[in-house]
């Protein structure tokens, strides 16, 4: 017993004393203070250009330049970028309020060289959107020629919350503009409620990289399927050197294309433990003409020859809309909605199909208790067919929560591969909770599609900001 006070008592005193060393430091584009950086008053009107290990930097409204972060690491002491918000400015000496009534854009592209970093735009809207006012960070890059990266990451342990992606050139122009680029070995990764938006080549290329979270995003216009001349076509994710330890969770993407939504591997690469659920992939309603994805890819699956993939899960997602392919790409060859060669521990089930063309699964699939309606269905065991459009709350106004419950799909949480275990990065990898908040199979019924059906209340919108459903 003695020796378990000491050892509370060391740990307690470690904490501490790392605290005693951590400050807050002020960024304002435009201040005319003394520019230290120590309060509103006297903010730096930049980033500075080297940044102190565990601390945290509070930028308020304005435009400032492209940073590079590669300040050299210390252990696992972190570093955070934060907007500054009425209810969250770190100190009150100098503020006003209105230096966190908006934006702050941090140029046209980020560079992150280094790990440990937290670049947060500091919301409070958990549901998926696509308000650009509800990101308190924005890159804001007009480039139709940069295969680097919007965002660049070549390095481990970052953050990425609250902030908007985007690109001027609208997503329909085909070019070399990739959205988020992680090169080398770039491994725990966070991409949190964030809107990425516009790119004209791959929009979020992954060279090689295990324990990637991508949750609550809005994911819009990425990926080019023209594959025409230069040949800038791409995929919405691609995979391409491999990976493991993978999560995409409660995204809506809005108008992706490309060879896949998510491709996986070139030749003699191994993918393994991959996730994707609880997702509304769709095209808006009355615009179904001009994105897609073609048969060499599909939504998931290795769109290469040679790549061994395995333990794969794709649950609870709705798709809407989805065309075969674009009608200007080259490649016109029917989707596979799930497709596979080589592939081992495949599993797909309770996914929602409306109005989708030709959706089709790979044999290598387990895969049961879908629904569909409209074009096509993939014809699996248990299947619900013969779905309108009422299912949905607002078909029309593209909000695809349910109007009315499907039938029962596999409660899924009692699958020998269900894992509900506390994990330090991902929480847990498997969830029963939808983007909504709702918990499935609470009422005995495990709905099928991204949505539960319960009669519950959703919760309330946080103040200031308008919910968004899809």
């Amino acid at each position: 017993m003695k020796t378990q006070k000491c050892g509370i008592f060391v740990l307690v005193l470690f904490w501490g004393t790392a605290s005693l060393f951590a400050a807050n430091h002020f960024v304002r584009s435009g201040a005319a203070g003394s520019a230290t950086g120590a309060d509103w008053t006297n903010a730096s009107t930049n980033l500075p250009t080297a940044l102190t290990r565990g601390d945290t930097y509070y930028v308020a409204d304005g435009n400032y330049t492209s940073h590079t972060f590669a300040d050299a690491e210390s252990g696992n002491l972190v570093i955070t970028i934060k907007k500054a918000t009425k209810a969250d400015h770190g100190t009150d000496i100098g503020w006003q309020d209105s230096y966190g009534s908006g934006q702050a854009v941090l140029g046209s592209l980020v560079s992150i060289t280094k790990g440990f970093y937290v670049i947060d735009g500091n919301g409070t809207n958990m549901i998926p959107n696509n308000h650009s006012e509800n990101f308190g960070f924005k890159i804001a890059s007009a480039s139709t020629n940069n295969w680097g990266g919007i965002i660049a990451l070549v390095a481990s342990n970052v953050t990425l919350r609250f902030m908007h992606v985007y690109n001027a050139s609208n997503g329909d122009v085909n070019n070399g503009t990739v959205g988020l680029r992680y090169t080398g070995d770039a491994n725990y990764i966070k991409v949190q409620n964030c809107l990425l938006e516009n790119c004209g080549k791959d929009g979020i290329q992954i060279s090689k990289a295990k324990f990637l979270l991508f949750e609550n995003n809005y994911i819009k216009r990425y990926g080019m399927l023209r594959a025409l001349s230069p040949d800038y076509h791409g995929q919405t994710v691609q995979m391409f050197y491999g990976g493991s330890d993978i999560i995409f969770r409660n995204n809506v993407w809005e108008s992706n294309e490309g060879q896949g939504l998510v491709s996986f591997g070139a030749s003699n690469t191994t993918n393994s433990n991959f996730r994707f659920y609880g997702n509304v992939v769709f095209v808006p309603t009355g615009t179904r003409t001009g994105y897609g994805f073609n048969g060499t890819g599909g939504l998931i699956g290795n769109g290469w020859t040679g790549a061994v993939i395995s333990n794969f899960y794709v649950y609870n997602n709705t798709f809407v809309n989805i065309n075969k392919a674009s009608s200007m790409s080259s490649n016109n060859a029917a989707s596979f909605f799930m497709r596979s060669t080589n592939t081992t521990s495949m599993f797909t089930y309770n996914n929602l199909y409306y109005n989708c063309e030709n959706v089709a699964i790979g044999t290598a699939w387990t895969a049961g208790y879908m629904a569909a309606g409209g074009l096509s269905a993939p014809g699996q065991p248990n299947e619900q067919t013969g779905l309108s459009s009422g299912i949905f709350a607002d078909y029309a106004g593209n909000n695809f929560s349910l109007a009315l419950g499907t039938s029962p799909g596999l409660i899924l949480a009692a699958q020998d591969w269900w894992d509900s275990s506390a994990d330090s990065f991902f929480g847990q990898r498997d969830s029963s909770i939808d983007m909504s908040g709702k918990t499935r199979g609470a009422d005995g019924v495990w709905d099928r599609g991204a949505f539960e059906y319960r009669k519950s209340t959703l919760p309330a919108a946080p103040s200031g900001l308008r919910r968004v459903t899809p």
